[in-house]
């Protein structure tokens, strides 16, 4: 920190010395304003010794400056001139439209001509010619106009140039510094002064005749252009060249140019004053410099200025004390008030009541405040101030620096929240701390704390200044702290050491770091210790070493018996890859853990090719459950088994049948899947056309059973063909004999159409019973099934007197099935029943068809109380080919046991309590409970 104010006192010294340096530069700038004011005294000079008539005129007309020409064409002095109204030396009839003009020029200022009469005091008239110019402020307003005039004959103007040039080149270029230059229309240069050569580093004879445009360079001449443009009009305005002069030096000058008009108001030329400002222009550029590297000095050192000036509302900041503050110059205007508006306001009485003790001579020093930033945040500043006094002693303002000290302010607090701690923790009794010395093969200590003395059950004042023997420590615990000291003092290292103390019963642990920190005034060395005592980590690690010997035996152990787990996988795993069919393992989430031989042959992926990877995206069946689907099942009922379509890698499809088990570990947690498939594409063909074998036998049983039941149908049939045919002659004789009425025969007509539709729906019934159509299963009506079916059987009723009673649930539910299978299925178990009657002889035979809802869909049953069949008959009924028909082919209750199965149902047959069976199935009320039992029952 020492060293930063060291810093801050350099750059406080070095702003003194910028702060004399910059009040040398603004006397020279006063010097340079005298110089401007003297050349301005001279100007005028000059404009008295022109021929034209030059005034000035503020912005109440009023004459502020005239020339010479102007007092000896009025024939008045220049004190009786100014503060008149130049208005009233014009005629009157034009007072009020000049009057007018001239007011509108300070609003809209141009450049106008201006031709009038005027009057002279001795009352005689004159015609005045010119051009009236606004001479423009800083901030472009008009300050004044200016008129320039010609009253002189073309004669009177020769004489007067030729007199003008030899007072230009005579006297005038004596008393002069400025150059003067005279160019005419085209812009050659006509007249130069000694003066303007200097200041162009040329000869006057190399000069004249020569080009503007060719003097100045190329680029100069958009602002040549521009100006020669202003005078052809009568418009002049100060402007600024630099170029090359003939010596190679760069040369800047104000050009003031006045506009030249011969005696009939054409333009003709210029005369212009050339100052040269190279100097200043020098001097702003290092100025500006020299302002460039303070402003980098002051952020490098994070040092920034002030000045005040007394009278003064506004201080000046340097950049840098801008971007201490936060702020702008754009937007915040540095003032006394605004000043202590920044300061925090804990500080910000302090801060003025500083100011005030320095405006009263109270010795500078520096002062530290804290200031808010414009975002908030709060910094530190240290600042010195100092008084500026004039010639007589009186305070004429004030400068000062102000250094961003927040960085150190941080530092120092942070250092002594350290302090603070360091010091809390040496008296806190929690280590053995403290600074001891060597003296010869002895310590003796200079500083401890409490828990050193308690350790060696003593006080410190008892330790103060006492060597290890004095104290009563045992010769070999100081042996041993002598040997660290020495090795910290010979190596300049931290030595760190742990010991058990000796000759001290419990055995307690010690861990000491100590180090060299300097010498004593008697040239001894001097160390700091720490010690802590460390007997329950010892023993704490002593019991984790017997823990890790243990593990380490544990481990070896246990590394045995992987060992030989490892062997017995490498076993089971050559098993698995013996056996043909697919072994899959998963974990959990479905990805692969295991992709056996048998995987591999089945589907074509490599093992390295799908472990890793989830199940979904290599197993793609055709099943309508998902792999997810399937292994949700398995997690909840353990296993799975089924058949579905599975993909090669080729994209050929295949049938496979799939077992899917859930793994457990020891403790019956689920770790995973397996999965065994095997591939039944071969099989399954058989089945398909086993099946198709059993489509085209039902077929064929259905037309066996048309056959057999053909006398009945064809009895049926003819019923309503007979009476179609009486009814058709009845109608026939009475439209011949006209004696039957009109309308009992429409009620014949009727009856006939009624006949022929019953003749239609048994022959549509004939058909779809007997068509052999693609297997196709739809939502069917079941009340309309059986109703249909059994209408076959009215001819058998009636000639063998057997009751057919249907007792079927109003609201069925629709039954998802192949509607011609069940109407097979029913035709064949009614006809069994009428057969199993017909062998009886009882008076009361009969058939009942049942059908009620149940929670697995529609329960049907179909009963007769025929006669009973033996045990050995029964067990045979669903036997192929057993039959107790005479021309029987034993294939008919095999048949709708099939087609029951297919349905996801199962036929089954159980005797009555008295006479005869009863068959009963179940048919599904949806899609997916129809899906045929892939188990085979």
């Amino acid at each position: 920190m020492s060293q930063a104010f060291e810093t801050g006192a350099d750059l406080t010294a070095e702003l003194r010395a910028r702060i004399e340096e910059l009040e040398k530069e603004t006397a020279q700038l006063k010097l340079s304003r005298d110089a401007i004011a003297e050349r301005e005294q001279r100007y005028e000079s000059i404009v008295n010794n022109q021929t034209e008539i030059i005034c000035r005129i503020d912005e109440s007309l009023s004459l502020t400056f005239v020339n010479r020409m102007f007092c000896e064409y009025f024939n008045e002095s220049e004190e009786q001139l100014l503060g008149r109204d130049y208005v009233m030396f014009l005629e009157p009839a034009l007072r009020d439209r000049a009057r007018a003009k001239m007011e509108s020029l300070f609003q809209k200022p141009q450049v106008t001509s201006h031709v009038c009469e005027v009057v002279r005091t001795e009352g005689q008239s004159g015609w005045q010619h010119g051009f009236v110019t606004p001479v423009m402020n800083a901030d472009d307003s008009v300050y004044e106009l200016q008129v320039v005039a010609r009253v002189r004959s073309s004669r009177e103007q020769a004489e007067y140039e030729i007199k003008n040039t030899e007072i230009v080149n005579g006297q005038l270029a004596k008393i002069m510094k400025d150059g003067l230059i005279v160019v005419d229309p085209q812009g050659i240069v006509r007249s130069v002064n000694e003066q303007l050569c200097q200041i162009g580093g040329t000869k006057m004879e190399e000069v004249i005749g020569r080009s503007m445009w060719d003097i100045v360079g190329a680029e100069n001449h958009e602002i040549l252009a521009e100006q020669f443009a202003k005078r052809s009009i009568g418009g002049a305005s100060q402007y600024e060249m630099t170029w090359t002069s003939g010596t190679g030096r760069h040369v800047s000058a104000i050009f003031s140019p006045t506009p030249l008009f011969d005696a009939q108001g054409r333009f003709d030329g210029s005369l212009s004053v050339v100052t040269d400002i190279t100097a200043r222009r020098e001097t702003e550029i290092q100025l500006r410099e020299s302002e460039r590297l303070l402003a980098a000095s002051q952020k490098i050192a994070r040092v920034g200025s002030f000045e005040w000036k007394r009278g003064e509302k506004i201080v000046i900041w340097s950049a840098e004390l801008y971007r201490m503050h936060g702020r702008s110059p754009e937007t915040f205007v540095p003032t006394k008030e605004s000043f202590l508006e920044t300061v925090h306001p804990d500080d910000r009485v302090a801060v003025r009541d500083r100011l005030w003790q320095i405006f009263r001579g109270v010795p500078s020093s520096p002062h530290e405040y804290r200031i808010i930033r414009s975002d908030g945040e709060v910094r530190w500043l240290e600042s010195t101030r100092w008084l500026l006094k004039d010639d007589k002693g009186k305070a004429r303002g004030m400068i000062g620096t102000s250094r961003d000290i927040t960085s150190q302010k941080r530092a120092k607090m942070i250092l002594e929240e350290r302090e603070s701690i360091l010091r809390s923790f040496y008296e806190s009794g929690l280590m053995l701390m403290g600074v001891v010395e060597l003296d010869g093969d002895d310590i003796r200590w200079i500083s401890e704390n409490e828990a050193t003395a308690q350790h060696l059950g003593t006080t410190p004042e008892a330790m103060k200044n006492k060597t290890a023997r004095e104290i009563g420590i045992s010769p070999a615990e100081s042996a041993l702290w002598v040997a660290k000291y020495q090795e910290a003092e010979q190596t300049g290292e931290t030595v760190r050491f742990e010991y058990m103390r000796p000759d001290d019963p419990s055995r307690r642990w010690l861990s000491g770091t100590v180090k060299m920190i300097g010498k004593s005034p008697e040239k001894r060395p001097r160390f700091s210790y720490i010690y802590d005592d460390i007997t329950d980590r010892k023993r704490v690690e002593a019991k984790i070493q017997a823990a890790h010997d243990a593990l380490e035996q544990r481990v070896q152990e246990r590394t045995t018996e992987l060992v030989d787990a490892n062997r017995q996988l490498r076993f089971h795993a050559q098993l698995l890859d013996s056996v043909r069919e697919s072994v899959v393992a998963t974990d959990l989430d479905g990805r692969i853990v295991y992709w056996g031989k048998g995987a591999e042959n089945l589907y074509g992926y490599q093992s390295d090719e799908v472990v890793g990877k989830p199940i979904t995206q290599v197993a793609r069946s055709d099943g309508s459950q998902g792999e997810l689907r399937r292994m949700a099942q398995v997690r909840e009922m353990g296993s799975w088994h089924g058949e579905f379509r599975q993909h090669r890698t080729d994209d050929t499809k295949f049938w496979a049948e799939t077992v899917i088990s859930l793994v457990n570990d020891p403790s019956g947690n689920p770790t995973g899947f397996i999965a065994i498939d095997r591939d039944i594409t071969v099989r399954r063909r058989a089945e398909e056309r086993t099946r198709q074998l059993h489509a085209d036998l039902a077929h064929v049983l259905r037309l066996g059973t048309m056959g057999e039941m053909a006398s009945g149908l064809a009895h049926e049939i003819n019923q309503p063909l007979g009476t179609i045919a009486n009814n058709a002659h009845a109608v026939a004789r009475s439209l011949r004999n006209g004696t039957l009425p009109n309308h009992e025969v429409l009620e014949i007509i009727e009856e006939i159409a009624a006949e022929a539709m019953r003749a239609g729906e048994i022959l549509h019934s004939l058909h779809r019973f007997a068509s052999k159509a693609e297997p196709n299963r739809t939502a069917v009506d079941l009340r309309d099934l059986v109703h249909e079916v059994t209408r076959l059987f009215d001819s058998d009723i009636r000639r063998h007197g057997i009751v057919l009673r249907l007792d079927l649930e109003e609201d069925l539910p629709e039954v998802y099935v192949e509607r011609i299978q069940i109407q097979q299925v029913v035709v064949n178990l009614v006809r069994n029943a009428f057969d199993a009657l017909l062998e009886d002889r009882r008076s009361e035979r009969e058939v009942v068809v049942r059908a009620r809802a149940v929670e697995t869909g529609v329960l049907v049953s179909i009963a007769d109380n025929g006669k009973n069949l033996s045990p050995d008959l029964y067990a045979k009924i669903f036997s192929p080919y057993f039959t107790t028909k005479k021309n029987g082919m034993g294939m008919g209750l095999s048949i709708c046991r099939s087609i029951v199965g297919s349905h996801g149902s199962q036929l089954r047959a159980s005797p009555n309590a008295d006479y005869g069976l009863t068959f009963t199935f179940t048919l599904p009320c949806n899609v997916a409970e129809s899906a045929p039992d892939q188990s085979g029952v």
